[in-house]
């Protein structure tokens, strides 16, 4: 009887060690699992998914303000390309060696065509009394002419375009007093100006003359000034 009741009492100690080790190893495991955590700053949640291109996307961060974000269509990329033709002033390059009178002569050509072809441009009005003449170059309007006119005077400006640049390369300016000065521009250096109050005396390359070298500053600022730039 008594090695009954000992192998009974054996066979529940077994038992209870087996659910004991058991319940450790249970615990073991639930205790290595640890939830993901996440940085809230860095997290960037999408809250509006349209794929309207004109809907706006809203974003907003855990501690940052909403931003809002309106994607352009494709009409819309298109017509901002073709409008983009105006980039940051370029500047001479070097100091002018050119010969004077070969460029005048390129100048003058330049002028005159497109002084023939003003009625093949779209004369676009520019606001504050500006307006540009633009040549549509493949499906682009480049600006090839801008006439801004102040207070009864008059400043006609004249462009090259090349590689998405523009170099004014002449100034035709009529004073309230119907006097008329002449500048022309090459590698945007002021090669020569013909002042009409002195009966159209020519000043080339006049750089020891200050008056020479601010008109040139002044003008080839206002130049790119008439067109945005």
């Amino acid at each position: 009887m008594k090695s009954k009741i000992t192998l009974i009492l054996g066979i529940i100690d077994a038992l209870l060690v087996t659910a004991v080790i058991g319940m450790l190893i249970l615990n073991g495991i639930n205790s290595q699992t640890v939830e993901p955590r996440f940085d809230t700053k860095k997290v960037i949640k999408e809250a509006n998914t349209s794929k309207d291109p004109k809907q706006p996307h809203l974003y907003t961060g855990a501690i940052d303000k909403p931003i809002t974000i309106t994607p352009k269509n494709d009409a819309e990329s298109d017509a901002a390309a073709k409008e983009e033709t105006v980039s940051e002033r370029p500047s001479a390059s070097s100091v002018y060696s050119g010969n004077v009178e070969d460029d005048i002569t390129r100048i003058r050509a330049q002028w005159q065509t497109i002084q023939d072809n003003l009625n093949h441009y779209q004369m676009v009005d520019a606001g504050s009394g500006i307006t540009h003449y633009c040549e549509d170059v493949n499906g682009v309007p480049v600006i090839r002419k801008a006439v801004v006119k102040t207070s009864g005077a008059s400043e006609e400006y004249f462009y090259e375009y090349t590689d998405g640049t523009y170099e004014p390369f002449f100034i035709f300016v009529t004073g309230t007093d119907l006097r008329e000065d002449r500048y022309y521009f090459a590698d945007y250096q002021l090669i020569r100006w013909i002042e009409a109050k002195q009966g159209g005396t020519i000043h080339d390359l006049d750089t020891a003359n200050p008056e020479y070298v601010q008109r040139g500053e002044t003008y080839l600022d206002k130049a790119f000034s008439a067109i945005g730039m």
